[in-house]
């Protein structure tokens, strides 16, 4: 394991690693040297991103920051270990339409913080536009977004309140939209911007 080397990696290395990966399933091969196998019937394999993982990306014709707000805010249930999270996951495309995704930043955070969250990556990595799924919290999911834009600009930690937003409504199950996109997975246009072990465990 990573562990029994940690004597020939520098103390900052190590800790990096365990940031990146501790308590995933990924974890427990790149950490821990288990062998692991592909959940049966999941739409995408660890092989899959492995073969098209990138260190760097091209230039990109778009980017954008896209969020799927939990149901509830996980302070009404803290000890809940099955509370969903909420999505914030940015990606681009490039000339071709090849798509990569950028970063995740999803947890469990309550309206205000993932607001600010979702708006900050979006500045970070100068998108396009916020493209949030309304289903749960209809306006409420725009407002929030537009609350925290306005917010982190009175606070001088961006140069404008306003923020392009792009509401969709889901009008089909999870399984049945992640189809087409584990399709473009296997045929390589989807590509991963180095590890994002916890969005890949999930």
């Amino acid at each position: 394991s990573t562990f029994d080397n940690a004597a020939n990696l520098s103390p900052k290395a190590v800790e990096k690693l365990r940031k990146l990966y501790e308590g995933t399933r990924l974890g427990r091969q790149e950490l821990f040297a288990e062998v692991l196998e592909d959940t049966p019937g999941a739409l995408w394999t660890l092989s899959t991103f492995e073969r098209n993982r990138v260190a760097v990306h091209p230039d990109l014709a778009r980017v954008a920051v896209a969020v799927d707000p939990q149901a509830a805010d996980p302070k009404d249930n803290p000890d809940s270990d099955k509370a969903a999270e909420t999505g914030i996951v940015a990606g681009g495309i490039d000339a071709r339409g090849e798509g990569y995704v950028l970063r995740d930043a999803s947890g469990r955070f309550g309206p205000a913080e993932w607001g600010e969250r979702a708006v900050l990556l979006h500045d970070e990595l100068k998108a396009d536009h916020v493209t949030v799924e309304v289903n749960q919290g209809g306006a409420m999911a725009t407002h929030v977004l537009r609350g925290a834009a306005e917010k982190l600009w009175r606070e001088k930690k961006r140069p404008t309140k306003h923020l392009v937003i792009v509401p969709v409504h889901a009008s089909r199950g999870k399984a049945t939209r992640a189809e087409p996109i584990a399709s473009l997975d296997e045929q390589g246009r989807i590509h991963h911007v180095g590890t994002h072990a916890r969005l890949e465990d999930q």
